[in-house]
């Protein structure tokens, strides 16, 4: 059982271990409810730290949203994969829409059980209007995203998920995370997101974070974002001038070239975002999301901005 309580205005939960750890501060302002640690995909470089813990944690993520955590802008529901639990995961969503109306959920997901069109049509019903669902695709070709993701049908199952979202009116958010798999191929990953899903709300390109499985595999999957600027540029400045709503997370701007910072966003959670010491120097350290504290490797191009 995992105990939830608040001291102060902040939020702690503490395991039966008694390991105790503060999930929200009121000036953070976004809150993640982890909600399983099951997955049906096995990506090669999930930075996700498995356990032996099974099932879902319901009852957690409602009793930290009873505690009605104050200047609450942003809700994330995450794991793992929620879509494993669908009964659990609506009831969560219509525990969250009903406690806070009006703040934005982001559910993050692989997407492949929206194959079924009833179970996304009842998060529909639920009708929380700010409410985006983030699915990853790694690749524009199923051979190579079926690859990362570790299934032999995930590429399909996702894509007919992505078209089940669209049909019931929910706002889609496309992740590409960028590594050595995949980044020789941005451009085309751009042009195929375009020509097949021009109603998705919004694609990111996303730094990768490199623990877990990514930081033991890091000598097979690292590639300095510095060495891969040109293709993102190309990528998010294609989408940008076909209309579409694209950024970039997770990635200093001093990594991007100039006319790519635009769309860069200050992603990483506060609670695990670093800068470096050259950083205190820099012109644009309050618009920069910096590094991930917890990854295991560093950017050796981490420059300050004048």
């Amino acid at each position: 059982m995992i105990n939830v309580e608040k001291r102060g205005e902040d939020i702690f939960t503490t395991l039966p271990s008694g390991r105790s750890r503060c999930i929200y501060k009121p000036e953070w302002r976004d809150l993640t409810l982890f909600f399983t640690n099951d997955c049906n995909s096995r990506c090669i470089m999930c930075p996700q730290v498995s356990d032996d813990r099974h099932g879902n944690y319901l009852e957690t993520c409602k009793a930290i949203i009873d505690l009605r955590p104050n200047n609450l802008e942003q809700i994330g529901i995450t794991g793992g994969e929620p879509t494993l639990y669908k009964s659990e995961l609506l009831e969560l969503l219509s525990h969250v829409h009903s406690t806070y109306p009006r703040v934005s959920i982001s559910l993050l997901t692989n997407g492949r059980s929206f194959i079924d069109s009833s179970f996304v049509k009842k998060i529909s019903e639920i009708n929380h209007r700010r409410l985006m669902i983030g699915v990853p695709l790694y690749a524009a070709n199923y051979e190579q995203h079926n690859e990362i993701v570790g299934s032999a049908n995930a590429f399909q199952q996702t894509v007919e998920g992505l078209f089940n979202l669209y049909r019931f009116d929910l706002s889609i958010e496309i992740r590409m995370v960028v590594f050595k798999y995949n980044y020789a191929w941005l451009t085309e990953f751009a042009s195929f997101i375009w020509r097949n899903f021009p109603f998705v709300h919004h694609i990111a390109f996303m730094g990768m974070e490199y623990v877990g499985s990514a930081a033991a595999n890091r000598d097979s999957f690292w590639i300095d974002p510095y060495h891969f600027k040109d293709e993102l540029d190309a990528a998010v400045n294609y989408l940008h001038r076909c209309g579409m709503n694209v950024s970039i997370y997770n990635t200093p701007l001093v990594l991007l070239n100039e006319n790519a910072r635009k769309f860069a966003r200050d992603s990483i959670s506060r609670w695990k975002k670093k800068f470096f010491g050259v950083c205190d120097r820099c012109s644009q350290q309050d618009q920069c999301s910096g590094w991930f504290a917890t990854s295991s490797v560093e950017s050796e191009f981490i420059r300050p901005i004048p």
